[in-house]
């Protein structure tokens, strides 16, 4: 293999290296030589641009594990608590307190539920997405008989001290059963575009 050299300057190298030059040569020769050029001419090339940083994901999900939330009162907005996770990227998460409180930027956030039992037929059931204590949005489905499903997802910006829960908000005869099953009770959320 051999690598041409176009010089600047004629420096002096030994006959025995003349071209066609040895590769590692050839480069190393071609380096010092643009090296010194910008130096003379004040011509430097510019710093290479470093590649962008790893942007980390920021996200969790949540879940009941399932245990059931027994005694919801009827047309009572009652949060619904995910004190498992089954991941929480970024560590914003709290179990203790079933709310995901974000970095800033945008947010996506979805939940869903089901009933098992004591919902009146026909009525409707509601999910909701609480924002810092307050009710935010919120999805309905009607119940075909004692249990229902419903979901919700949302999108939004978070300051970074906004907190986001789920509710619940169903009519039953005294209580209803939120059911506590993985797959059919959970919550989750993650950054979709965090301030750069």
């Amino acid at each position: 293999m051999t690598i041409s050299y176009t010089p600047h300057f004629h420096l002096a190298v030994p006959d025995f290296l003349s071209e066609p030059w040895h590769a590692e040569f050839a480069q190393a020769m071609q380096s010092i030589d643009d090296a010194l050029y910008g130096v003379v001419t004040g011509t430097l090339p510019p710093a290479p641009i470093p590649p962008p940083p790893v942007l980390q994901p920021v996200g969790f999900s949540a879940h009941k594990n399932g245990a059931d939330q027994l005694s919801v009162p009827s047309n009572l907005l009652t949060k619904v608590t995910c004190g498992t996770e089954l991941y929480d990227a970024g560590g914003h998460y709290d179990t203790a307190l079933s709310r995901w409180t974000p970095p800033q930027g945008m947010v996506n956030i979805s939940g869903g539920l089901y009933v098992s039992t004591g919902l009146v037929l026909s009525s409707n059931l509601n999910i909701n997405i609480f924002k810092n204590g307050t009710q935010f949005k919120q999805a309905t489905n009607s119940a075909a008989g004692l249990d229902a499903g419903v979901s919700i997802t949302i999108d939004d910006t978070a300051n970074g001290t906004d907190f986001y829960e789920l509710f619940v908000l169903g009519s039953a005869g005294t209580t209803f059963v939120v059911n506590g099953g993985v797959t059919l009770t959970w919550f989750m959320g993650h950054v979709v575009a965090g301030v750069v």
